[in-house]
């Protein structure tokens, strides 16, 4: 079963019961804990929780899985978490996906580009600049790179 949570928040946070229901006390707590999220990512536009159940007795310290899926303009942010108890498996996986959100780069953060062997960093202020001229921030790079940087800074002993 699908169940939404309510209209006036800016995300949408849809719930979903895998051989299990999903009570409302449920879904008042997971929604009252996702707004958090808004926070942190102010580009989500969709938060899917899915809670599923493990009908093996063998696996009964994690019975109850909840998963959380961020759906924004970016890239998909996933993360789950299973537990005996089902609130205890949405704090696990809210940790989660607020450790990986805390991770990924954002807007505030500047971007990073990645080529074999170097690695630019831009900040924000620099990004609209467009110099066209990245700020290095990888090995060998940055102001006192060149030649004094490498095998020829310091030179072999006995040698001139």
């Amino acid at each position: 079963m699908v169940f939404r949570a309510e209209r006036g928040s800016p995300v949408d946070i849809i719930f979903k019961g895998r051989r299990t229901d999903v009570q409302e006390r449920f879904r008042r707590h997971a929604s009252a804990k996702l707004g958090k999220i808004e926070r942190l990512d102010s580009r989500a536009s969709r938060i899917d929780v899915e809670v599923s159940t493990e009908r093996n007795p063998r696996q009964s310290d994690r019975r109850e899985r909840v998963e959380l899926t961020i759906r924004s303009r970016g890239p998909v942010i996933r993360a789950e978490a299973a537990a005996d108890d089902r609130y205890a498996a949405l704090d696990r996986a809210l940790a989660k996906l607020e450790a990986r959100l805390r991770r990924s780069p954002g807007p505030a953060q500047g971007q990073a580009f990645s080529f074999p062997g170097r690695t630019w960093r831009r900040a924000p202020a620099e990004l609209s600049a467009a110099d066209g001229q990245p700020v290095s921030a990888g090995p060998g790079s940055g102001p006192g790179a060149g030649a004094a940087s490498g095998r020829d800074a310091f030179p072999a002993p006995g040698r001139p």
